[in-house]
């Protein structure tokens, strides 16, 4: 399995809920965070996450994107996608 395969897996394990992680990523799944896309790129090591529904991943005061970032460590860039406008552009709201 190639590095991106092996990170867009992990990245839908732990918001699944496979494994036991922190209580601050658990109550959320793909499904209910809108999960679009994931897109790895090589050259940075960073996995883009496409969502319809952000906030849900980000928490309140960020609590839940700061325990993914940490699983992640910090290579981790969120897109907000809008699939209902006809201009589809995704707007990126957090990458470090």
């Amino acid at each position: 399995m190639d590095e991106a395969q092996w990170q867009k897996n992990n990245f839908l394990r732990i918001i699944d809920g496979t494994y036991d992680w922190p209580a601050e990523v658990q109550g959320i799944d793909s499904y209910t965070i809108g999960l679009c896309g994931l897109r790895y790129e090589e050259d940075s090591g960073k996995l883009h996450v496409h969502l319809r529904r952000p906030g849900l991943l980000i928490g309140p005061k960020g609590a839940t994107i700061n325990a993914v970032q940490k699983l992640f460590g910090g290579n981790l860039c969120i897109h907000e996608v809008d699939i209902i406008r006809d201009d589809y552009q995704p707007k990126e709201v957090s990458c470090d």
